[in-house]
């Protein structure tokens, strides 16, 4: 959960992660979703921005390799 600010108002987000192996395109709800990207594990490392994403991240990369 993190909280910013947009317009001057307070909005909170609630954050949910759904790991999954995947195949074919990468499908975006425009109306939703700027911008979207298939990264590697130490690509993804990079651009995150947010340390529990991070954590996040190394976790899915540890399951996947056992």
């Amino acid at each position: 959960e993190y909280t910013f600010y947009r317009h001057g108002k307070k909005v909170q987000k609630n954050v949910h992660y759904f790991p999954a192996i995947v195949s074919g395109a990468l499908l975006l709800q425009p109306e939703e979703i700027r911008d979207g990207k298939w990264l590697s594990f130490e690509e993804a490392q990079e651009q995150l921005t947010f340390e529990e994403a991070k954590k996040v991240c190394r976790k899915i990369e540890e399951l996947t390799k056992l």
